[in-house]
C-alpha cells in the first residue's frame, strides 16, 4: 500500500506472535506498556529522561479519579481501588497506578491539581505531574462512558471550542502562569484532542514553555483552530501515535505527523493504548494504516464535508437526545436494561419534527452511499502484488 503522505517515515515494525510478553530487550513475543514498567521501572528519571511511554502512561492514569490534593503516586494508589470490575479499560489503568506506585521511575513523582468535571454540559478531567528536572506533565481525560463525553466529543463537528476545549485551554494557562519549567501536554483519545486545542489556543507569550504535544489517538483539531497562528506556532512540536487501525485519531483536521502503531486488538479496538506493542523505550511501529481505516476515514471525512454544520448540530442533538430519554447518564447504565431503553427511545422517536426525522435518514443514506462508493474504489484498485505481477507481465510482452 503506498504511504499516504500525512504518516512519518518508520522503521518498519516487527512481526511478532501474540501473548504471553516478554522481556523487551529481545525474543519475538509482543510486550505492553505494563511491561516497559516493568523492565525500566528501576531507572530513576535522572538517569533516564522521559519518553513517550512514559508519557503515555501519564495519559493513561488521567482517566483515574486522584485525590486533588498534592500526592505522590505511591501515596495515590493507596486510596485508589485496585481494579474496577465494571470497566476494562479502567481496570488496567488502577492497575497500572498499582504497578508505577511500587516503582523507583513514577512511585516518587508528584501529582497535583487532579480535577474532574462531569455534568450535563461537560466532561473534563486532568492532572499535572512534577518530574526532577523541574519539567511538568499535563494530561488530560479522554471520553469516559458518560453520555455527555461523548456528546462532546460529536460536537467537536460543528461547535468550537465545546467545554472541554474551553477547561483545557484554562487549566494548560493557568499552570504555564503559575508554574516555572517547560511543560509536555498529553492525552489519549479525546484527551489527546484537548491536549492540541489547549496548546494552539495558549497565549502566545506562554506557547514557549510548551515542550511537546503528545496526542495518543486523539481526533484532529476543528479547520479554524489548524489554520491559526497559535496552532502553526506549536505545529513542529505535536506528535500523534495511532494505531493501524486508526478511526478516532483521524478525525477532523490532520495532525501534522501521525506515526502508526501495531496493536494485538482488532478494528475499533486497537484504541485502547494497552494493547499497543512496545520494544524498548518505544513503540512498535506499522509502516502504513489498514485499509478498512483508510476507507472508514475517507468516508467520514466526505461525509462531513457534505454535511453543514448545522446539519451535523442537528443530527447530533437528535441522537443523544433520543439516548438521554432512557434516563440513563452512561453506557453501563445504558447496557444494564437494554429493552427499558430502546422503548424509551421509541416513545422519543415519535415527538421528533418530521423535518429531523427526514434529515436523519437523509444523512445516514448518505454516510451509506459514500461508504459503499469507497469500498467498490478500494476494490478495484490493485494490491501492490496484483501491479508487481501486471508489469512483469507487461515487460515480457514488450520483449516478445
Amino acid at each position: 500500500m503506498k504511504k499516504t503522505s500525512f504518516i512519518e517515515p518508520q522503521t518498519k515494525g516487527t512481526t511478532i506472535q501474540k501473548k504471553p510478553s516478554s522481556a523487551l530487550g529481545g525474543g519475538k513475543a509482543m510486550s505492553y506498556l505494563p511491561d516497559y514498567i516493568t523492565w525500566r521501572g528501576d531507572l530513576p528519571f535522572a538517569a533516564d529522561p522521559a519518553n513517550d511511554l512514559d508519557t503515555l502512561v501519564m495519559a493513561a492514569l488521567s482517566y483515574i479519579d486522584l485525590p486533588a490534593e498534592t500526592q505522590v503516586f505511591a501515596q495515590c494508589a493507596k486510596s485508589v481501588p485496585p481494579d474496577d470490575p465494571d470497566d476494562h479499560f479502567r481496570g488496567e489503568c488502577r492497575r497500572l497506578l498499582q504497578q508505577i506506585a511500587k516503582s523507583s521511575r513514577f512511585g516518587a513523582l508528584t501529582v497535583r491539581d487532579a480535577v474532574s468535571v462531569l455534568n450535563d454540559e461537560i466532561q473534563f478531567a486532568a492532572m499535572t505531574v512534577d518530574l526532577p528536572d523541574g519539567t511538568h506533565i499535563i494530561a488530560f481525560r479522554g471520553t469516559d462512558g458518560s453520555l455527555t463525553g461523548w456528546r462532546e466529543d460529536f460536537a467537536m463537528s460543528f461547535e468550537s471550542p465545546v467545554p472541554a476545549q474551553a477547561a483545557a485551554q484554562k487549566y494548560l494557562e493557568h499552570h504555564l502562569t503559575q508554574d516555572a519549567g517547560d511543560v509536555i501536554v498529553t492525552g489519549h483519545s479525546k484527551g489527546g484532542n484537548l491536549a492540541v486545542y489547549a496548546a494552539a489556543h495558549t497565549k502566545a507569550d506562554l506557547q514557549g514553555r510548551i515542550r511537546r504535544v503528545v496526542s495518543f489517538d486523539g481526533p484532529g483539531v476543528d479547520d479554524e483552530t489548524a489554520a491559526s497562528d497559535g496552532y502553526a506556532a506549536v505545529a513542529s512540536r505535536i506528535i500523534a501515535y495511532v494505531p493501524q487501525f486508526a478511526v478516532v485519531g483521524l478525525l477532523m483536521a490532520a495532525h501534522p505527523v501521525h506515526r502508526v502503531v501495531m496493536s494485538d486488538n482488532n478494528g475499533i479496538m486497537q484504541h485502547d493504548p494497552f494493547s499497543w506493542e512496545v520494544r524498548g523505550k518505544d513503540f512498535c511501529y506499522a509502516e502504513d494504516l489498514d485499509k478498512g481505516s483508510v476507507l472508514v476515514n475517507q468516508t467520514v471525512h466526505q461525509w462531513l464535508a457534505q454535511c453543514t454544520r448545522e446539519q451535523r448540530r442537528k443530527f447530533v442533538d437528535a441522537i443523544f437526545d433520543l439516548l438521554a430519554s432512557t434516563q440513563r447518564i452512561n453506557w453501563k447504565e445504558m447496557r444494564k436494561d437494554v429493552h427499558a431503553g430502546v422503548t424509551a427511545i421509541r416513545g422519543v422517536r415519535e415527538q421528533i419534527d418530521i423535518e429531523t426525522a427526514r434529515m436523519i435518514a437523509n444523512l445516514l443514506g448518505r454516510l451509506a452511499v459514500i461508504g459503499a462508493g469507497n469500498a467498490l474504489e478500494m476494490l478495484r484498485q490493485k494490491t501492490p502484488f496484483q501491479q508487481e505481477s501486471a508489469q512483469k507481465e507487461q515487460g515480457g510482452l514488450e520483449h516478445v
